[in-house]
């Protein structure tokens, strides 16, 4: 016998083979292998099946089946399934033309449904060998046949060297096919007339009911006929009567009694092959193939070997443990495959289901997650895409290692990763240049920028740690220079309106105040550092190199909070900037008590770096607090308590901050006549002015601990909720 490789599928074979098994009653107890899909992410499971159809065991009585299942499948729509059985036949018997141009015409059919260059490539191939088989091959094509499976037709055509008039649809209609039918059933062709009485019904006009059934009518005598004659032939010849049976069944296979008779002849004819030494060598090649088919992993090819062989020798005890061996490793293939789904290797897991796909085409589940892990391939890919575009580089890298992750082959995660490692490493590259530049805040933001994208970044790690480092070193050198004011009571005020009446009972508790007004290098290092606007004053962002010493100018109140506040300083209240600046002799200005020709040399008008004038100091050691530039204080504007001037009484309250010191463009600055330093000026909040600056004042002379341990230095620190008390005799209104 012809040992020869036979695919099959899980499920069972075509219409008549089912139908087969069912009148033989050789139904078998084995469970057949199969999975259900599971309900959480296409894991599969096991159900419960039932066993395949059988095979018969001559290969002439397969090819036929195999044959007919084709017909009948692709007549059912079935057209995948129909391509299945039809290579099967057409591999029993190469030179067969009808055969080949079935099979050609159901890939024809099966691209049109679901078009790819392979299908396309099947079915030219399969016309071309019909034609070189068989050149004179009618040049007609079903009537129903579509344009494009007609030029399939011709392309095989001239593939095969075939020369003359090209194939073509019959220009039929209707009642024309059907005359046609009749003709052929006349003639006794009763393929070709049945399947034309089955094309009528796709084509228009339709015709009359009582010629369909008249034509019918012809075919059932004819079929009728046939079954007599088989019948005949069975005493007579079997083998004779069993061919004839085959044709019977390809002529009419949805016809019982056509079915009926086949299996009867089949059966019989079957079993008395099977006897003798005929059926021993049959029995061992099936072993025989089976074992190499299991030893190949090659599963379903096993399968189709083990149903012949338990269909011809039932209950034998190799084929029930080859059937339970391929379930077992079904089973377990199918574990491995879903355990590998869950562990996130998709790639991986995608291999292992097409290798169970491809033993069991029919096995849902596979399917079902080939299909779940090439929407996951295809939802990455669209996500780094749309990533991309933004320039999103953190989720670029998450998805692009996640692409990787679960398929490590695919070469856009490889280059989604590339590309934001990249991206990194210009962030930690320009954030070194900005470290060196001393542009810290800046340097700080791109090496974390660089960790958003990739954690753990050593590079940009070592950078933010440097980086904090020079913070918080300069902070302390900032803090530094600050002279203490005892407290207790002071004489206040006594000047112009605004300053008036004079109190002599003000107090204030001891604090500590700058030496020095805050100078723009100073504050150059608050800008570096946190980010901060620069002054107004500064001209392109930056100081003038030729001025880094003196008084910064063009800030705001809340800046010059802000500044302090980072230092773990405050602004000075007014009661506390007047008792620096008068000392405990009260002076009208701060350095009454400098020698005559320090004074002389000293114009209050005028701007000076904020260490000039050391010998014009404050009896506390302050300097420059007269002249030069406005000081910004932490009290809002209020008249004195006892002030009855009404235009003072009219200012409106929580509306100006106290200014104090006066500078040049003062509106009182007259060369030769400066006024006291009691004299309180107001300027609203957000004001930048250029004769605007600062000094900072703090409760304790001790640096906070925070200046040691912060551990994000480039960070703004809350301003004080409320000013210091300054004493109740000459505390602001509230």
């Amino acid at each position: 016998m012809e040992r020869r490789r036979v695919r099959g599928n899980l499920g069972g074979r075509g219409a008549a083979l089912a139908l087969l098994a069912a009148v033989v009653g050789a139904t078998l107890g084995a469970a057949s292998p199969a999975v259900a899909q599971g309900a959480a992410r296409g894991t599969p499971k096991k159900a419960e099946p039932t066993h395949p159809a059988p095979l018969s065991v001559e290969p002439e009585e397969q090819k036929t089946a195999y044959l007919l299942s084709g017909i009948a499948r692709r007549q059912q729509g079935k057209l995948r399934e129909a391509v299945d059985d039809l290579t099967i036949y057409v591999s029993g018997d190469d030179r067969n033309p009808d055969g080949h141009w079935e099979l050609a015409y159901a890939w024809a059919l099966y691209n049109e449904a679901r078009p790819t260059a392979q299908s396309r490539a099947k079915a030219v191939e399969h016309f071309r060998r019909a034609y070189e088989l068989s050149p004179t091959l009618p040049r007609t094509v079903p009537a129903t046949a579509s344009p494009a499976v007609v030029a399939l037709v011709n392309e095989g055509r001239k593939a095969a060297g075939v020369t003359g008039e090209p194939a073509s649809r019959p220009p039929i209609d209707a009642e024309g096919l059907l005359r046609l039918a009749e003709t052929q059933a006349d003639a006794g062709d009763l393929w070709e007339a049945k399947r034309n009485y089955d094309e009528v019904k796709a084509l228009p006009p339709p015709p009359a009911p009582a010629e369909r059934e008249r034509v019918r009518g012809k075919l059932d005598k004819t079929f009728r006929e046939r079954v007599a004659r088989v019948q005949s032939l069975e005493v007579q010849d079997l083998a004779q009567a069993q061919s004839e049976a085959s044709n019977l069944l390809r002529f009419f296979p949805d016809e019982p009694v056509a079915l009926e008779t086949y299996v009867k002849l089949q059966t019989r004819y079957s079993r008395l092959a099977m006897e003798g030494i005929a059926g021993k060598k049959i029995y061992q090649s099936y072993r025989n193939s089976i074992e190499g088919f299991m030893l190949k992993g090659q599963l379903r090819d096993a399968l189709a070997e083990v149903n012949r062989l338990l269909f011809n020798f039932p209950r034998d005890e190799f084929g029930e443990k080859s059937y339970d061996q391929i379930l077992r490793r079904n089973e377990e293939a199918l574990r491995v495959a879903a355990e590998t789904f869950q562990a996130g290797r998709l790639e991986e897991a995608r291999k292992k289901f097409e290798e169970i796909r491809a033993n069991y085409p029919d096995l849902g589940p596979a399917q079902d997650a080939i299909s779940e892990i090439d929407e996951v391939r295809r939802s990455l890919e669209a996500a780094l895409g749309r990533e991309q575009e933004r320039g999103n580089y953190p989720a670029v890298y998450t998805t692009a290692k996640e692409l990787s992750a679960k398929f490590p082959s695919h070469p856009k995660g490889k280059e989604g990763v590339d590309l934001a490692l990249a991206e990194v490493a210009g962030k930690v590259r320009a954030g070194g240049e900005a470290q060196a530049a001393g542009r810290l805040h800046e340097a700080i933001g791109l090496y974390q920028k660089a960790l958003a994208i990739v954690p753990s970044q050593s590079g940009a790690e070592e950078g933010i740690r440097r980086s904090r480092e020079a913070i918080l070193e300069a902070r302390k050198k900032l803090w530094s220079g600050m002279e203490p004011v005892p407290g207790g009571t002071f004489e206040l005020g006594g000047g112009p309106e605004e300053s008036r009446p004079k109190n002599k009972g003000a107090r204030v508790n001891a604090f500590v105040l700058d030496r020095y007004l805050v100078s723009n290098d100073a504050y150059r290092s608050f800008v570096l550092s946190t980010g901060s606007r620069s002054p107004e004053s500064w001209k392109g962002g930056s100081p003038d190199p030729e001025r880094l010493e003196y008084p910064v100018t063009g800030v705001s109140f809340d800046e010059a909070e802000a500044y302090c506040s980072w230092l773990g300083k405050r602004l000075p209240t007014e009661l506390e900037w007047e008792k620096a600046a008068r000392g405990p002799e009260a002076l009208d200005f701060p350095y009454e008590n400098a020698p005559s020709r320090v004074r002389k040399q000293y114009n209050p008008f005028q701007e000076y770096p904020v260490n000039r004038w050391p010998e014009l100091a404050s009896p506390y050691r302050i300097e420059l607090m007269h002249g030069a530039v406005w000081q910004w204080t932490s009290s809002w504007f209020a008249p004195y308590p006892g002030n009855d001037d009404a235009a003072v009484r009219a200012i409106p309250l929580q509306t100006f901050r106290v200014v104090r010191g006066g500078s040049k463009s003062s509106a009182w600055a007259k060369p030769g006549s400066p006024i006291p330093v009691v004299f309180r000026e107001r300027r609203r909040p957000d004001r930048r002015d250029p004769d605007l600056g600062f000094r900072c004042a703090a409760d304790e002379g001790t640096p906070p601990a925070f200046l040691e341990t912060d551990t994000e230095p480039e960070r703004l620190r809350p301003a004080p909720s409320a000013e210091p008390a300054g004493g109740t005799a000459a505390a602001p209104r509230p």
